[in-house]
C-alpha cells in the first residue's frame, strides 16, 4: 500500500510539469501496473490513491505532447486497474476515461491501438464477481457515444486479424443502438471477411469473430443482413471446419438461434444450408457441454416454431423441418440435453413440444419412506387438474390450512426429468 501511495504521489508530481521527464512518467506508470497485477489489495486501493484521476491526466498530458510510449503505459495501467474491479471501473468512468479511450483508438500506431482496445475490453466488462451490480452497460454506452464503435471498425479494416479489436467491439455490442452502429458501419461484413481470410488458420480469432456475430444477431435488421450478405455462409463453413471447438460451436448455435427468432424467412435459409445436420452434429460432438446443448435446443425451437405462419414461408416447410429433425435423431438428443443442466429442461421441453412430441416435465420427490416417486408437473397445454375449480368460492377453513402448510415447512428438493 505504501508503494502505491508513493507511485501515486510521483505520478501527480509529473503531470503537469514545465519540463516533463517522460522517462520518469513512463517508469511510474509501468511500476504501478506491476504492483497492481501482482497484488489484488493494491488494485482495490487504486481509486483511493487518486489513481483514476492521475492516470487519466497522465494519458491526456502524453496525448497533448504526442508521446505514444507514455500513452501506452497509461492505457496498460488502466486495463490492469479495471480488471475484475467494479469500483475502479466506476472511478475511471467518472474521471472521463471513455472519451480518451475513443480518441486513443484513432491512431496509426499499432501498439497504441492494441493497448487502447485492451483498456476498452476491461473497463466495459462485467467481470467483478464480488460486486452485486455492474455499470458495464452504462460504460459501454458512454464509449459508443464517444465514437469508439466507428474507431474500432475503421481499425479492423486495416488490422483485420486483431483479436483485441474484435473483443473490444463485442464488449460494446450490448445495446440495440450499439449493434445498429456496428451494422451500419459494416461490422457484420467485416466479420465475414475476417472469417474467410484468417479464421480457418487461427482458432482463437475465429472464436472472437463468431462471438461478435452472436451479439450482433440479437438485432432484427442485423439478422436479415447476416443472412443475405454472405456472413451466414462463412459461419457455416467455419463451424464445419472446427466441429470440436466447443466455444466456437456454442457461439455458432446461439447465432443461428437468434437469426431464426421471429424470422421464418431466415429459418428457411438456415434449413436449406443443412442447418439440421449442423445443429444435431453439434449436439452429438459436445454431449456434456450444457451451454452448447442449450443453444442447440433454442435453435431447433426457433427454426420450427413459426414456420407456416409467414407469407414468405412455404406451406410444407414446417412439416419438412420437423420430419428432418426427427429422422436425424433430434428426440433422443433433446432428451439427453435436458439432463445436462436444470437450466436446459425448459428449452428441451419446448423444442420437443414444437417437434410434435408428447412430453411433460416431471419431478422426483422423496416420500416419507425415503423412496423416490415420479410426480408429473402441470404445464400450460397439459390436461387440466381435476381438482381445479375455475370459479371463486369462499373457504371457511383457509386460516387452518395456512397454519397446517406453515407447520409442514418447506417443500422437499426435487430433481427435474423429461418423460
Amino acid at each position: 500500500k505504501d508503494g502505491s501511495g508513493a507511485l501515486a504521489a510521483l505520478l501527480q508530481a509529473c503531470v503537469p510539469a514545465e519540463i516533463p521527464d517522460w522517462e520518469v512518467l513512463s517508469a511510474t506508470l509501468i511500476a504501478w501496473r506491476q504492483v497492481i497485477i501482482r497484488d489484488d489489495t493494491a488494485r482495490d486501493a487504486f481509486r483511493w490513491r487518486g489513481g483514476a484521476q492521475s492516470v487519466v491526466a497522465a494519458m491526456r498530458y502524453a496525448a497533448k505532447n504526442n508521446n505514444d510510449d507514455c500513452r501506452i503505459a497509461a492505457l496498460e495501467l488502466i486495463a490492469a486497474a479495471a480488471t475484475r474491479c467494479e469500483s475502479n471501473k466506476g472511478a475511471l468512468a467518472k474521471a472521463g476515461v471513455c472519451s480518451d479511450l475513443a480518441k486513443a483508438l484513432v491512431t496509426k500506431n499499432d501498439n497504441l491501438l492494441k493497448s487502447a482496445a485492451r483498456a476498452v475490453c476491461t473497463i466495459a466488462a462485467a467481470d467483478d464477481t464480488r460486486s452485486a451490480t455492474s455499470a458495464s452497460f452504462d460504460t459501454s454506452r458512454a464509449l459508443v457515444d464517444a465514437g469508439a464503435v466507428e474507431a474500432l471498425i475503421q481499425a479492423l479494416k486495416v488490422i483485420k486479424n486483431s483479436s483485441d479489436l474484435l473483443v473490444a467491439l463485442r464488449q460494446l455490442a450490448k445495446s440495440d443502438e450499439a449493434v445498429k452502429r456496428i451494422i451500419r458501419n459494416g461490422g457484420a461484413a467485416i466479420c465475414a471477411d475476417i472469417i474467410d481470410t484468417f479464421c480457418f488458420q487461427d482458432t482463437k480469432l475465429a472464436i472472437k469473430a463468431v462471438g461478435l456475430l452472436r451479439n450482433l444477431a440479437a438485432n432484427d435488421d442485423a439478422k436479415d443482413r447476416i443472412c443475405s450478405d454472405g456472413t451466414l455462409d462463412a459461419l457455416f463453413k467455419l463451424a464445419l471446419h472446427y466441429p470440436r471447438e466447443t466455444l466456437l460451436i456454442e457461439h455458432t448455435l446461439a447465432t443461428i438461434a437468434q437469426i431464426a427468432l421471429r424470422k421464418p424467412s431466415n429459418a428457411i435459409k438456415i434449413l436449406n444450408k443443412s442447418g439440421i445436420q449442423l445443429i444435431l452434429d453439434a449436439m452429438r460432438n459436445h454431449p456434456t457441454h450444457a451451454a452448447t446443448q442449450r443453444q442447440a435446443c433454442l435453435a431447433i425451437r426457433n427454426l420450427v416454431a413459426r414456420l407456416g405462419l409467414d407469407a414468405l414461408a412455404q406451406d410444407n416447410a414446417k412439416n419438412t423441418a420437423i420430419q428432418g429433425f426427427l429422422d436425424d435423431g433430434a428426440e433422443d438428443l433433446l432428451r439427453k440435453a435436458s439432463t445436462q443442466s436444470s437450466a436446459n429442461v425448459d428449452v428441451a421441453y419446448a423444442a420437443l413440444r414444437d417437434l410434435g412430441i408428447s412430453v411433460q416435465i416431471s419431478t422426483y420427490e422423496l416420500g416419507q419412506d425415503g423412496r423416490g416417486e415420479l410426480v408429473p408437473k402441470a404445464h400450460f397445454g397439459d390436461k387440466a387438474n381435476v381438482n381445479f375449480r375455475p370459479v371463486f368460492g369462499a373457504s371457511d377453513d383457509i386460516d387452518d390450512k395456512i397454519s397446517q402448510a406453515d407447520a409442514q415447512g418447506s417443500a422437499p428438493l426435487t430433481a427435474f426429468s423429461l418423460m
